[in-house]
């Protein structure tokens, strides 16, 4: 009996200490959304980046967005685009061709933060775009010269970068 007791009581410990770890878990979460949106924290956006990739229970977009437009944080640009693709997919990978699946007012929502996100030269929002219209992924009417001039363009930034840049 005095057996079974202690073993109720050791389950009931361990139970309660894992509810407290996901209390922590999400005031953690609570705390960092905070100082990104009042604060622009750099730091807190990237830790919550990497926590948000390994858990997958909260989305990135809005601290993305609120980073990128509202704080000027470069790489925040690109992560819009990396997030609506996740979102679309429901994945924690993302993957270019999801495009295809897309609305327009989708794509034209991804081409809106990576075109901000190429005017600052944030080189992987401009080889993101090379890509998506290389590859015909979103439609423009001149997507072959809008890609010879994005082409032009990182290779004025980086010289000697040449992979990764579409070709025939």
């Amino acid at each position: 009996m005095k057996l079974k007791s202690m073993f109720i009581l050791i389950l009931l410990i361990s139970c309660k200490k894992e509810v407290n770890n996901n209390k922590n878990l999400v005031n953690s979460y609570e705390k960092m959304e905070r100082l990104i949106i009042d604060k622009g924290h750099i730091g807190t956006y990237e830790n919550y980046r990497n926590m948000a990739d390994r858990n997958m229970t909260n989305s990135l977009y809005t601290y993305s967005v609120i980073m990128a437009y509202k704080y000027k944080h470069i790489p925040a640009y690109h992560d819009c685009y990396v997030e609506l693709l996740r979102l679309n997919e429901k994945d924690r990978y993302f993957n270019p061709s999801t495009l295809l699946k897309m609305n327009i007012s989708q794509k034209e929502i991804i081409k809106f933060h990576l075109t901000n996100g190429a005017k600052i030269k944030d080189f992987a929002c401009m080889s993101s775009l090379h890509y998506i219209y290389y590859y015909k992924l979103i439609e423009n009417n001149n997507n072959i010269k809008f890609c010879d001039s994005l082409k032009n363009e990182i290779l004025k930034i980086f010289p000697d970068y040449k992979v990764g840049i579409y070709q025939e």
